[in-house]
């Protein structure tokens, strides 16, 4: 039985269809490696799931979850999927500090989720009851090695199935701008949003699909987990720690595991790239060939760098155009935009003062101020992508607005920070949040609508200016941030710049800041009101690499972010390469 006529068959029935018939299976890259096939993972998340039935979890019941990277929870997560119950993703960590970012985040979940069960490995137990116990709320804390003890006999095993409109899953944003919010997703939503991706990027059970992305996550369990479970295919998962420690164990794993297609944010590629540049002789022998498709999406692409990347890695057998932008957001589960793997990235090299303007032209010649955009992709199947202004009023052509999307994948409901849901967007329509253009049929995207600001008139993106510091060599990728501050005396809003930098005698913190104006001032004509300087990787970020520019503003102006010293210096020009997709050189020194 399908979801509806005209809908694909959702997450449970493909992998029901799948299990009976031996297809797919799940590796858990941890130091002793496991293996499940479709069908011991299905017969499993049974058993998993008459042991909470049996502890009362039944349709429409809400389950938070701790997603550790482990076959147990892929089981669960497919368990509460055959109850009719709705998932609650939470970040998982082995252990919880009181007053941590972790323990707030978590907090702010199960506050706006409002579940009745919280499932949890052993060592994360008694600091979330203790959790729950300090916020006054009422949530039984479930064990996830005890639960899973109890083996049930065949005909206690529910096997469960989706109503359409039934919630599914209860995914939280980023919360780059703004708190995270619940984003409420039905079967039909997620059954859409999967098959449209897998139909685009051509997915299918001859791939294989490594990933170290966390899977509470909505790229991690919807786009990766998910989308692979749906076809059948074989899926690898790293833990995320082992990335982050260890940026090229992900090549490695690509290579060894003869990986056909990987999802990542942009700085994931970044931190391969640059440790590659650093111990280049440990990749000796690795083979990228299988690979054909790389996704880079979650955060602003900076095309310079994955041209870098390509070149880099091309010399392990990677193939041209495997590295592909896609656009996405939770309110759609996960895709808006996808491009078809293998085919050239369209990057437009746009007339700066036009842009500024909110139109998307080209620049005419060789020389001018330039800005690069790339595209995403044509939107999905199913999703609809509409570019408006402030008013609603629907924009064509090269004009830049605000990017409003709707379909079969979109979110009708938001969970508040009281856990009740609310209706959302008019019409169906849901802005995104986002600035950009639809160009034929390809989405550009420019900014976030509230961190792009004007000044004299114009309209400037933080995400380009950062995009120019890190180009320059003033800072290393991702290691720059850009937001605005509004100035009541002068009537506008001013630049400030926060930029990870490690003082050193021949290029002090004074040097260091001039430069960065000067080169602002002279590629965006903008002045800056301020520049700080802070240690490496100290710039706030979500989870998915996503710069927290309102928490930085928030941070900068309570006076936690103090003012880099200045000084008297000699100014130096930067000079400007003209180069569609080229990396500016380094400011002379």
């Amino acid at each position: 039985m399908r979801l509806s006529d005209h809908a694909p068959a959702s997450l449970l029935e493909r992998i029901a269809e799948h299990a009976a018939v031996g297809r797919g299976s799940v590796r858990i890259m941890t130091e002793v490696p496991r293996t499940l096939s479709l069908a011991e993972l299905w017969g499993w998340s049974g058993e998993c799931a008459a042991a909470l039935a049996a502890r009362g979890v039944g349709p429409g019941m809400r389950v938070a979850l701790g997603m550790s990277t482990s076959a147990e929870t892929i089981a669960l997560v497919i368990a509460i999927a055959r109850l009719g119950a709705t998932l609650i993703p939470l970040r998982h960590r082995g252990y919880l500090r009181t007053g941590s970012r972790d323990a707030e985040g978590i907090t702010a979940a199960l506050r706006a989720g409002r579940p009745r069960w919280c499932l949890a490995e052993r060592g994360l137990c008694a600091s979330l009851d203790a959790l729950i116990v300090h916020h006054g709320l009422v949530i039984d804390v479930l064990c996830v090695e005890e639960l899973l003890t109890r083996d049930p006999s065949p005909a206690e095993r529910p096997f469960g199935t989706q109503a359409a409109d039934v919630p599914m899953l209860l995914q939280f944003s980023s919360g780059s701008t703004s708190a995270p919010r619940g984003i409420c997703l039905t079967a039909l939503n997620v059954a859409a949003n999967v098959a449209a991706i897998c139909e685009r990027v051509d997915l299918n059970p001859s791939d294989k699909v490594v990933s170290w992305l966390p899977l509470y996550h909505d790229m991690g369990l919807v786009g990766v987990v998910f989308c692979t479970l749906y076809v059948g295919g074989r899926l690898v998962l790293m833990p995320p720690e082992d990335f982050v420690r260890d940026p090229l164990s992900w090549i490695v794993a690509l290579s060894t595991e003869r990986a056909t297609a990987t999802v990542a944010p942009q700085f994931a590629y970044t931190l391969a790239l640059r440790k590659s540049r650093a111990d280049w002789a440990r990749l000796a022998g690795e083979d990228l060939s299988a690979l054909r498709l790389a996704l880079n999406g979650a955060e602003t692409l900076h095309w310079g760098f994955c041209q870098e990347f390509q070149t880099q890695f091309g010399r392990l057998g990677l193939r041209p155009h495997t590295v592909q932008p896609a656009y996405g957001l939770a309110e759609n589960c996960v895709s808006v935009s996808v491009r078809v793997p293998g085919t050239a990235v369209p990057v437009r090299r746009c007339d700066r003062a036009a842009l500024a303007d909110g139109r998307m032209q080209p620049l005419v010649g060789a020389l001018g101020d330039s800005a690069t955009l790339v595209g995403t992709g044509p939107p999905i199947r199913g999703t609809e992508v509409s570019i408006r202004d402030a008013d609603g009023t629907a924009l064509l052509g090269d004009a830049i607005g605000h990017i409003c999307i709707r379909g079969s994948s979109a979110t009708s409901s938001i969970a508040d920070a009281a856990g009740e849901l609310h209706p959302v967007g008019e019409g169906g329509w849901i802005d995104t949040g986002d600035m950009g253009a639809l160009v034929d049929g390809e989405l550009f995207i420019v900014g976030r609508s509230k961190e792009i600001f004007k000044h004299g008139g114009r309209i400037f993106a933080p995400p380009d200016i950062e995009q120019a510091l890190e180009a320059s060599g003033l800072a290393p990728c991702g290691g720059a941030a850009a937001f605005s501050l509004y100035n009541p005396e002068a009537g506008a809003e001013e630049l400030v710049l926060v930029l990870e930098h490690q003082p050193r005698d021949d290029h002090p913190a004074a040097v260091f800041v001039h430069r960065a104006r000067l080169l602002v001032l002279h590629q965006f004509q903008l002045p800056v009101r301020d520049v700080v300087t802070v240690r490496r990787g100290t710039i706030p970020r979500t989870s998915s690499g996503k710069i927290k520019r309102t928490l930085l503003r928030q941070q900068y102006s309570s006076g936690a972010v103090r003012s880099a010293p200045a000084g008297p210096v000699s100014p130096v020009a930067p000079r400007d390469t003209g180069a569609i997709g080229a990396v500016p050189p380094a400011v002379p020194p």
